[in-house]
């Protein structure tokens, strides 16, 4: 595993690049720009998990493609230039965040799946200010797992694309 320090700020062009490195690794939420090919070949990578809510600006193939391989992203998270992640980057990101006291949520956009776990009840919203609202077009299944209570006022309003639910 790899840990970088807390204010990191840059990681440069091919700075990792053809390493043998494996498993998880936080970028931390400091960290501004991926430079080109910074972790090219690095196959065994599982997971980044990126700790800001803003996510770096990345250079050209900064990461190869790997279908097992996962982005970690917060809710709520935006881009300094969105045109640099590539659709087969987006397509592995795992959206987590809180939607209830103790409850939360992951969506699995490989999956198009959003998975709420913990205990008591999700929140109540108004329409389009779920945390997953970014998503909720793209969702095609939900699954609530045992511990959640409650499910709040509109917590999954106008869902368009929704074709299963799972509830224990």
């Amino acid at each position: 595993d790899i840990v970088f320090p807390a204010n990191l700020q840059t990681i440069g062009s091919y700075a990792f690049r053809a390493c043998n490195l494996s498993g998880n690794f936080d970028i931390p939420a400091t960290v501004t720009t991926i430079g080109n090919n910074a972790f090219e070949r690095c196959y065994n990578i599982s997971r980044i998990i990126f700790k800001g809510t803003t996510l770096p600006d990345i250079g050209w193939s900064t990461f190869d493609y790997e279908p097992n391989r996962s982005f970690v992203v917060p809710a709520g998270y935006t881009f300094i230039d969105e045109s640099k992640w590539k659709d087969e980057y987006k397509a592995n990101f795992l959206v987590e965040g809180k939607c209830g006291e103790n409850a939360e949520f992951v969506y699995i956009a490989s999956e198009k799946l959003l998975r709420i776990t913990g205990t008591g009840a999700i929140g109540d919203y108004t329409l389009n200010s779920q945390p997953w609202t970014n998503y909720k077009d793209k969702i095609t299944e939900i699954e609530i797992k045992d511990g959640i209570t409650s499910i709040g006022s509109h917590a999954f309003g106008e869902f368009s694309n929704l074709n299963e639910i799972t509830i224990p």
